[in-house]
């Protein structure tokens, strides 16, 4: 959490692997590599791990919205919608996220 804080994300992913090794069934060490990853733009990479994070801790609503972003950023949009979706149904008070989910619904149905 603290390499991915001060912006060490090389490390905070180098930290997680030898962590993950020791605990995988340890939701946040998944989620902080996810986060070091998409910071790094390994885009799929953050996906994998914000699916791992989310079979181990189904509440964890920030990965999530990290794999609706990841998925913008992959110009999947309906893949983004559906995980936008998810994070609402997990957490409905993430108002930026109820409006990227309306954007993308209307942006679906015009084409």
């Amino acid at each position: 959490i603290q390499l991915n804080q001060q912006e060490h994300h090389q490390q905070a992913i180098a930290a997680a692997c030898k962590l993950i090794e020791q605990a995988p069934w340890f939701a946040e060490v998944w989620n902080q590599r996810g986060i070091a990853s998409y910071h790094l733009k390994f885009y799929t990479d953050s996906i994998r791990d914000c699916c791992r994070t989310l079979e181990i801790n189904p509440y964890q609503f920030e990965s999530a919205v990290r794999m609706g972003r990841c998925h913008l950023e992959l110009k999947d949009l309906h893949s983004a919608l559906e995980c936008f979706q998810r994070a609402l149904q997990l957490n409905s008070d993430l108002a930026g996220i109820r409006a990227k989910v309306i954007y993308l619904q209307k942006s679906l149905h015009n084409k």
